[in-house]
């Protein structure tokens, strides 16, 4: 099977609308010097969309939009990277008094790179961070965690840790005190003076 049939095979096979990337055409016997060569025939011929660098989608199938997010993660996944909203982002988010990145951000697991987005020029931007900001989810929780984060250790408040939890629910406020090895101290010791003994018990 030569080497487009291959890449066509593949993106064929695929759900419709789905983006998919470079890297996993690879590792099939072709050189990255060919799989390139077709991506940018396929792409010259009209068949494939590239939305960004190395990521495409088949122009028969796709979506009329994608959101930036949906780009970002499946391009850092690629990599083998996670990303999560950015710290400011998620600050702004739960109602602290920050401003939002003013280009689309993101927080990753790895090297800080950035990336150009094809349709609209504008560029997209992942920013290194710690394991441990990596390591709670994009859900409530890990949103407040991080935006409390964000703030600092000099500038933080109970007054914003108490107005900030009493959106959440009771077992998301335990799940905070159940993740407090993933925050610094100061952050963790805040959020007990705040809940007291009420969730410092093992969910039932």
């Amino acid at each position: 099977m030569s080497c487009r049939a291959h890449i066509v095979q593949f993106f064929q096979s695929l759900p419709p609308g789905t983006l998919f990337t470079t890297r996993q055409c690879l590792n099939k016997g072709f050189t990255r010097a060919n799989v390139d060569k077709v991506f940018s025939r396929l792409v010259k011929e009209g068949v494939l969309i590239r939305k960004v660098p190395g990521l495409f989608v088949d122009a028969d199938t796709a979506r009329s939009t994608y959101s930036v997010a949906e780009i970002a993660t499946l391009k850092a996944s690629s990599f083998g990277k996670k990303i999560h909203q950015h710290t400011a982002d998620s600050a702004a988010e739960i109602g602290l008094a920050v401003e939002k990145n003013d280009q689309d951000t993101y927080i990753v697991g790895g090297c800080s790179s950035r990336f150009r987005l094809v349709e609209t020029g504008k560029y997209v931007n992942l920013r290194t961070a710690c394991a441990k900001k990596m390591h709670l989810e994009d859900d409530n929780v890990g949103k407040v965690v991080r935006g409390l984060w964000h703030i600092g250790a000099d500038y933080i408040r109970l007054k914003m840790i108490a107005d900030v939890v009493l959106k959440l629910s009771r077992s998301e406020c335990r799940k905070i005190v159940s993740a407090g090895a993933w925050m610094p101290y100061w952050l963790m010791d805040g959020f007990l003076e705040i809940f007291g003994l009420r969730y410092s018990r093992p969910l039932p």
